[in-house]
């Protein structure tokens, strides 16, 4: 795709996501590499560079080591250092995984023995995915999988939501492309099934690396066989019945013309972390935070003020703060109504029926994930001689003395009701809003006034 087609896929993209994501900043990114997050228990486990020590000549930077982070409640990442045990040694460690029990840990190295390096007939030191147990409180009992070889790189584990399987990451014979992605079983006593390229659909003729399962079963990765903006960009594929669903790229917020890769979420508590080698980073790798813009669902009735009976068929209409229509729905036949509102915004609610007054109220909504409001109508012949014009319920544009669409539908409602009630007096009022300067609102309010006398 040229520039021009590239911009709209992902504005269509955007369009179709629901909940749009939020980046944030990390406060302890250093001016090393820091990639790769995982959560154990109440904290984060991540790679990084950031230890003084041996120089790796790829990057110049010294070997990746595993460190744990404490995380606050907003989620950055604070208080680090280095994981305990014997976990980090003189090469390279990267990207964990934890059982939910917090008692056993998959993780990335360096082909490594008995304190040297192993290699390949090229001389060539390949990636190998290492199992280790918690005991007293520190990473020991460490074992390489049996999966594992000299000659050819298995990295970045991760595991399905019952722990049933491992997913990972290699270049091993058979692939795809240069690495793809592969899932293997992990049986009640301990050993593993045969590794499973997983197909087609999810690897490509290039890289797929960095798998993660979220608790809902979707599978996220990075790619830079599957179209996106650049490098490798994430994606994900949600798992049904051993099949995966066609990869969705997680749009131009999380993903960059570089390389985005090592995407985590927290489902539950609606926050997650990625990893980035995007420019205004501190270093070439860093790790990012996100949420997710939070949808507030709301719902309720409309009934009769009088009676208490549930009004059918009623017209909802959801305002902005400044009086711009949103959305219109129906009551359903049940009465009730459904709307999908944004955290800590400021709505306007109208209610409407042939037979009733309007009525219109506001409501304010926090982070809560659902809120109820019901709406009161009164009939039309229950305001007979009391008939009161709402100055809430007729809007006009800014500097503007022309009826809206909603405002003409509301004064033929009370035309009806004139005729039919023909000794009815009805008292207009009328004021701006705060828009525009007072010199403005009073000049124009005066005008309009005789214009429309």
């Amino acid at each position: 795709m040229n520039v021009s087609e590239t911009i709209a896929f992902f504005d269509s993209l955007n369009k179709q996501i629901k909940r749009p994501y939020i980046l944030h900043t990390i406060s302890s990114n250093s001016t090393s590499s820091d990639f790769g997050t995982s959560y154990y228990r109440d904290s984060i486990v991540f790679a990084s560079s950031r230890n003084p020590g041996k120089i790796y000549d790829w990057n110049n930077q010294p070997y990746l080591d595993l460190f744990q982070a404490e995380k606050t409640d907003s989620g950055d990442l604070i208080n680090v250092k280095p994981l305990s045990g014997e976990i980090n040694t003189k090469v390279h460690e990267s990207n964990a995984i934890f059982t939910k029990n917090g008692k056993t840990m998959y993780f990335t190295r360096n082909n490594f023995k008995n304190g040297e390096r192993g290699v390949d007939s090229k001389k060539v030191s390949h990636l190998k995915i290492y199992k280790a147990e918690l005991t007293e409180g520190k990473w020991t009992n460490i074992t390489e999988l049996p999966f594992n070889s000299k000659n050819y790189s298995v990295e970045h584990p991760a595991l399905s939501p019952d722990e049933s399987q491992l997913y990972f990451a290699s270049d091993m014979p058979g692939t795809i492309g240069s690495f793809d992605l592969f899932v293997v079983d992990i049986h009640k006593d301990g050993s593993y099934g045969r590794p499973k390229n997983l197909g087609p659909k999810i690897n490509t003729d290039q890289r797929e690396q960095f798998p993660f399962i979220s608790s809902t079963n979707t599978l996220y990765f990075a790619s830079d066989g599957h179209f996106g903006m650049g490098g490798l960009d994430i994606f994900k594929s949600v798992i049904t019945a051993e099949a995966f669903s066609q990869p969705v790229n997680l749009s131009n917020v999380i993903n960059s013309n570089l390389d985005d890769f090592a995407f985590l979420i927290d489902e539950e508590n609606e926050i997650g972390y990625f990893s980035s080698n995007r420019l205004g980073g501190e270093s070439n790798d860093d790790i990012y935070r996100f949420t997710q813009l939070i949808i507030v669902h709301l719902n309720g009735t409309v009934k009769d003020k009088n009676s208490g009976e549930l009004i059918s068929g009623a017209e909802i209409t959801l305002f902005d703060k400044n009086n711009n229509v949103i959305s219109t729905t129906t009551a359903k036949a049940d009465v009730t109504y459904e709307i999908e509102l944004e955290a800590n915004k400021t709505y306007k609610l109208k209610a409407e029926n042939d037979l009733y007054v309007s009525n219109e109220i506001e409501l304010t909504t926090d982070t809560a994930k659902s809120i109820s409001k019901n709406i009161e109508l009164v009939l039309f012949e229950n305001t007979i001689n009391q008939f009161e014009f709402d100055n809430d319920i007729i809007y006009f544009d800014l500097n503007s003395s022309y009826l809206r669409k909603e405002g003409k539908k509301e004064l033929i409602k009370v035309a009806e009701y004139m005729k039919n009630n023909t000794e009815l007096i009805i008292n207009c009022v009328a004021h701006t809003d705060s828009r525009a300067s007072n010199h403005s609102n009073n000049v124009a309010f005066r005008a309009k006034g005789k214009e429309n006398s």
